[in-house]
């Protein structure tokens, strides 16, 4: 049996944040949406029935604003392998015992807290709903309950966010000893108010410095992943799946899914999500077939994000490239400039390497 990793995506919250592109926004009535959830799963039942789950991850928005008990019927519905992973994203402030002991019977077993910032001024330019005190009084109410893989979402490139703010926020965040640490630099996207908003931000050279000096930063932690850190045995197994291209279905408004080497996705407008569903029909929005040249494209790309990096001679037999051989002379110029390695038919980045990663990705494929 084949295993497959499972998305939700709820996308309800309190407030928007400023920097915020995802299908996510404020509602009070959620049961409309669960129920044409539930509906939309069933839909694949013939394909979860006869592969074995062993990832699921719950996103948004902010999966926790939810009465947990639409949570649990989602669960209920997708047959978890006893060793599943399952994680939930929470934001500070929507987090109560009772939610948190709940999840845990269904068989939540991961919490994602989005921290951000240990600064106060930082969390209210980024539009976030709490503070630090709140941060760490729901973390401490998740380690109370009893939840020990939690993980801890942090950002770099704020506005106004200096290098030695960054580092107080990582100091911050290492006190608690978590399992688990994402450590993002702020995009700002067009359809966002920071798009719009006359913001400074830190300059290049601080934002590279930032970046670069995670590894000192998070001494202890194994980076696994260019931007995600963990204790052993605590990487996330659901963004593996994806870094991977391993199979994962995504059920929810504008969720993403790759199985059987086709990619789709479902609408992000939450009334023809609806429309589709009420019609009998699946909601997705837009479906590709990869032919074997993406398939390649997107292996390296998604690959070489993870600090291991790929194995040459899978990607041979997966596509039929031999991307040693087709790049042999740039990554013969890499190798030697001390940006990748390879060895054991791996490549991978150096530590060096990871912070022109995007550059050298462009040029490979």
């Amino acid at each position: 049996m084949m295993n497959l990793g499972v998305y939700i995506h709820i996308p309800f919250c309190i407030k928007k944040c400023n920097y915020c592109d995802f299908a996510s926004f404020p509602l009070n009535d959620h049961s409309e949406y669960f129920k044409m959830l539930k509906k939309e799963i069933l839909m694949y039942s013939d394909i979860l029935k006869t592969k074995k789950i062993d990832t699921v991850f719950i996103g948004g928005g902010t999966p926790t604003v939810a009465d947990y008990k639409y949570i649990g019927e989602i669960l209920s519905l997708i047959n978890l392998d006893k060793e599943c992973e399952v994680t939930i994203e929470a934001n500070p402030k929507t987090l109560t015992k009772e939610k948190l002991r709940a999840y845990k019977d269904y068989g939540i077993n991961r919490i994602s807290i989005g921290m951000q910032s240990a600064n106060d001024n930082e969390l209210k330019i980024l539009g976030r709903i709490h503070n630090h005190y709140d941060f760490l009084k729901s973390y401490e109410m998740v380690t109370d309950c009893g939840f020990s893989n939690i993980n801890v979402d942090t950002m770099f490139g704020i506005p106004y966010q200096t290098f030695d703010s960054f580092s107080y926020t990582m100091d911050e965040v290492k006190k608690l000893n978590p399992a688990h640490i994402s450590s993002y630099s702020l995009i700002i996207e067009e359809n966002t108010p920071f798009f719009t908003m006359d913001l400074s931000y830190p300059d290049e050279d601080v934002e590279r410095r930032m970046f670069e000096s995670l590894d000192e930063m998070l001494s202890g932690y194994k980076r696994y992943e260019i931007s995600n850190f963990s204790k052993p045995g605590y990487e996330c197994k659901h963004n593996l799946k994806y870094w991977s291209m391993e199979d994962y279905l995504g059920f929810g408004l504008g969720a993403h899914s790759f199985f059987e080497n086709k990619r789709w996705s479902n609408y992000s407008d939450l009334d023809s999500y609806i429309l589709s569903l009420k019609m009998e029909k699946k909601p997705i929005f837009e479906e590709n077939k990869e032919d074997n040249k993406e398939l390649y494209k997107d292996y390296i790309i998604t690959g070489l994000r993870k600090i291991d990096g790929i194995k040459t001679d899978d990607l041979k037999d997966r596509y039929g490239i031999d991307l040693i051989k087709e790049k042999d002379k740039l990554i013969k110029e890499y190798i030697d400039s001390g940006y990748m390695k390879f060895n054991n038919n791996t490549l991978s980045f150096t530590k060096k390497g990871i912070s022109v990663s995007n550059h050298i990705l462009s040029n490979l494929i």
